[in-house]
């Protein structure tokens, strides 16, 4: 019974021992297994391939999402890139942003560009080639220059039928060619006295602000231009040269005098200017302000600045105060070598060229370039906007005879010019010749002989070895004569054309400046354009100021303008009046009576006291309710106007939704259809399609 007993025991003991070790190998198989699975799925690689040269592959270790903005752009010569496609023949576009979980090859689609071809003297000068829909604007285009011809705008036949209208949308290949006119002349008559003259081409519309003020006549003021010798026909600005043109000056009885004080905001200051109302000052007519370290902004009317004075300006106010706006300027440091540096300084944010600057010299190297770190390792890119303090530094290498020319400069004068080395086929701007004086003597340009025949025209591309000859010519002298004490000398080259806007109007107390004689008994008036020729003494004629009517603003609104005096007969501009401004309104016009049932018509000739009233509107407020968590900013629009899509803000794709459109009201019945018409405050509401998203959790 025991042996039964003891056999039974170890049955059912080796029985479990086999059990228990084969459940321990699954375990382990299963273990093993998993691991393996893990492994697997963490060395899985999704990649997106190209089927374009020298872009490689991107690779992710997890599904991801693709933005546009991830993906390279490529570029070809004459091919403008559409876009990425998923089959090779490019009928299913890659949708963005997507969704990567397998490898796959994105396929790019080209089509080809358009050229516009440019004539502009019978031949084809160059050919620019632009992507299909490309916007072309007129400033991207150079206009041609010639002596005896005026250029009159791009035409889409050589026989110039259909002119072009900028922006022009390319479409297919084109041509653009050159219409150049013939001059017409613009002459300016002061009774039987030529004040300026000046060419236009036919069918160019001229400003009145185009055209030169004439010169105060003792006792009257310039009232306008006739198109008459009777000064009967007024004539209309813009006025469309299609001719030889005179216009004649008419002049008025003057009542009424003023003065401009200057306030200079520096530590020295300036004579006022005694005018008459109605008088127009040029910018060259009131002082011109200078400063070692600070840029002179301009003249204002207001000590905070807030309104610039607008030249040609029209004096219409008994007694004005200009003030003078300042801003530091910012050094630009030339390193030329080690220490060795040249400090310019220029107005904040100007743009400087290449050709602005000196081009360095060092014996035994070329200059090769500015650059923006000791390191040379970052080219100055130019146009260059300088906004601070900011340094530039000289790259030199060594000179050897085969790739280098030189540039030697005869400067016939006590100052001398390094001469310059370049490498073959480098360009030299005038701008980078060192700037040189004479004294007594005027510059009057470069030229290629030491007999001075060929003048340089710059940029002059260097390809041999050169010497420059500087040409010079005596200075001619012009005093301008205010009072027997008080004489400013000018310097000109001789031949040169000067007009009565280059000379600051000068102020004596209690007088009036009336124009400039060329003898002190002020009987023979200057005649403008005045060449000199010789040495000239210009005498200034005075008279004695006086005073009447007044135009009174009611603004309808807390900033007050000063009433206006002025002369009868006094022509009144909207550009007179002095502009105000007004935190959510629009400015809709002066108006001769309080409910404003009858608007004013400028320019107008003042015969009595008048009052004039401004009227206002409100602004239109565009607000967005998103219905979704982005919140978008309203769009303020000063006054009535006609709405595209373009002008207002849309909403972002996700993979969540896709953004609808606007819509006029909450209930999103009724889309926004464009063009819109605002006429009051007003909301959109944003309808969006839910899409259905699947999230895969690893």
């Amino acid at each position: 019974m025991k042996r039964r007993y003891l056999f039974v025991s170890c049955f059912v003991l080796a029985v479990i021992a086999i059990f228990c070790f084969s459940g321990c190998s699954f375990l382990n198989r299963m273990n093993n297994q998993n691991n393996n699975n893990y492994n697997n799925k963490n060395n899985k690689k999704y990649f997106v391939t190209f089927n374009v040269e020298n872009i490689p592959a991107m690779t992710f270790t997890e599904p991801t999402v693709i933005k546009e903005s991830d993906v390279p752009v490529p570029t070809e010569e004459k091919r403008a890139f559409v876009g990425w496609y998923l089959d090779e023949n490019l009928s299913e576009k890659v949708v963005f942003p997507y969704n990567l979980n397998k490898e796959v090859t994105f396929f790019a689609k080209w089509e080809d560009m358009l050229c516009l071809s440019v004539v502009r003297d019978g031949n084809a000068q160059e050919s620019r080639y632009y992507p299909k829909s490309s916007i072309i604007k007129e400033k991207d285009i150079k206009e041609p220059e010639y002596a005896d011809k005026i250029f009159q705008g791009w035409y889409l036949e050589p026989e110039y039928i259909t002119k072009v209208t900028f922006p022009y949308e390319i479409t297919e290949d084109v041509t653009f060619y050159a219409k150049m006119g013939d001059k017409n002349r613009l002459t300016l008559k002061d009774k039987n006295n030529i004040l300026d003259v000046n060419y236009y081409a036919s069918g160019t519309s001229v400003e009145e602000k185009d055209i030169i003020i004439p010169p105060a006549e003792d006792g009257y003021y310039f009232e306008s231009w006739y198109s008459d010798v009777a000064c009967k026909t007024k004539v209309e600005f813009p006025y469309e040269i299609t001719k030889d043109t005179t216009f004649y000056a008419k002049w008025k009885e003057v009542k009424v005098s003023s003065i401009i004080k200057f306030e200079t905001n520096t530590f020295y200051s300036v004579q006022a200017l005694h005018v008459y109302t109605g008088d127009k000052i040029g910018e060259k007519n009131v002082p011109q302000l200078s400063s070692a370290t600070k840029d002179f902004v301009g003249w204002y009317l207001d000590s905070g600045f807030t309104q610039k004075v607008v030249f040609p300006f029209v004096v219409n106010d008994g007694a004005l105060t200009f003030y003078a706006k300042w801003e530091d300027k910012v050094a630009l440091n030339l390193i030329f070598d080690g220490s060795d540096k040249n400090t310019i300084r220029y107005k904040k944010n100007s743009v400087i060229e290449s050709s602005d600057l000196e081009i360095p010299t060092k014996e035994n190297k070329i200059f090769a370039g500015w650059y923006a770190d000791e390191e040379l390792t970052e080219a100055v890119s130019f146009p260059f906007t300088i906004s601070e303090e900011t340094s530039f530094y000289a790259k030199w290498e060594d000179e050897t005879v085969d790739n280098t020319v030189k540039v030697s400069f005869e400067t016939n004068a006590t100052e001398q010019i390094n001469t310059l080395t370049f490498v073959k086929g480098s360009v030299l701007n005038e701008g980078n010749i060192k700037k040189i004086n004479s004294e007594n003597k005027v510059l009057v340009g470069w030229y290629l002989e030491s007999d001075f025949i060929n003048k340089v025209t710059f940029p002059l591309t260097i390809s041999e070895d050169l010497t420059l000859y500087a040409k010079w010519e005596d200075k001619i002298i012009l005093n301008l004569q205010k009072t027997d004490s008080d004489i400013t000398t000018l310097y000109f080259i001789k031949d040169e054309s000067v007009s009565s806007s280059d000379f600051e109007i000068p102020s004596l107390e209690n007088m009036i400046f009336s124009g400039w004689y060329l003898d002190s008994e002020c009987k023979n008036a200057v005649k403008f354009p005045y060449t000199v020729t010789t040495n000239t003494t210009f005498y200034a004629k005075w008279t004695e100021k006086e005073v009447i009517l007044k135009i009174v603003f009611n603004t309808n609104v807390s900033e007050v303008l000063s009433p206006m005096s002025l002369k009868k007969g006094t022509v009144v501009n909207e550009s007179n009046i002095k502009t105000i401004t007004v935190e959510n309104k629009t400015f809709l016009g002066w108006y001769s009576n309080a409910d404003f049932s009858t608007k004013v018509v400028f320019p107008f000739i003042i015969e009595k006291d008048v009052i004039l009233y401004a009227k206002w509107q409100d602004y239109i407020h565009l607000a967005y309710e998103t219905n979704c968590d982005t919140a978008l900013e309203e769009d303020i629009f000063t006054n009535i106007t006609s709405i595209d899509l373009s002008d207002i803000k849309v909403l972002e794709n996700s993979l969540e939704r896709e953004f609808l459109g606007w819509y006029s009201d909450s209930s999103l019945q009724n889309p926004v259809t464009y063009p819109y018409t605002l006429n009051k405050d007003t909301t959109f509401y944003a309808k969006w399609k839910i899409n259905d998203v699947c999230t895969i959790k690893y």
